[in-house]
């Protein structure tokens, strides 16, 4: 409980597990209670390799809880000729991506919901999941409060929109190796990089 409560008095991190808002996850970015949360360069270096490797002419792109845009741009810089296309929660991190990669396409969508814009496509070669499953709330409700086999089954109609948006492959990141969006993975038939 005590860690609960300095965690939240630190800046709403764990409101954003339970009530995942636009308004809740800027209120998170804005103070310093992402400071203790680092960018897992290792992950990212492994993301753009393997998304490289796998499609090297890939046409387009989804970032889906693209963040600040790190791995978005530098798969821009590396496929330059393809249309690349980032999703984020939050005004604020759709506001970093944009300044991080000038050419890319970055708009505010609630991942749970997968309504992208208007004027975006339909599928894209590649759709890139990282580290955003564990807020997501399934039907409704958020994951730290259901149990590990509610979770499996309420994600399946996510999980099959989302392969639905994907032409060739969706890439899941290892979500910091996090046992419920595993199980979730495995469920889904999924491969986690």
């Amino acid at each position: 409980v005590a860690v609960l409560a300095k965690a939240w008095v630190r800046g709403e991190v764990w409101l954003a597990y339970v009530l995942p808002t636009p308004a809740v996850w800027d209120r998170v970015h804005a103070g310093g209670a992402t400071r203790h949360w680092r960018e897992h360069n290792g992950t990212q270096a492994m993301l753009v390799a393997q998304i490289n490797q796998r499609h090297p002419g890939y046409s387009s792109l989804l970032d889906l809880g693209c963040s600040r845009g790190l791995v978005l741009a530098q798969l821009a810089a590396r496929q330059s000729q393809a249309a690349h296309f980032g999703a984020d929660i939050s005004p604020r991190m759709v506001r970093r991506a944009r300044r991080r990669c000038p050419r890319c396409f970055v708009e505010v969508v609630d991942a749970a919901t997968l309504a992208l814009p208007d004027g975006w496509p339909d599928s894209y070669d590649v759709v890139l999941v990282s580290d955003v499953l564990y807020y997501i709330p399934f039907a409704g409700v958020p994951q730290m409060v259901a149990s590990e086999n509610r979770n499996v089954e309420a994600s399946r109609p996510w999980f099959a929109a989302v392969s639905r948006l994907a032409r060739r492959e969706v890439v899941f990141s290892s979500h910091q190796n996090n046992p419920w969006v595993r199980a979730m993975l495995r469920a889904a038939g999924a491969r986690q990089l």
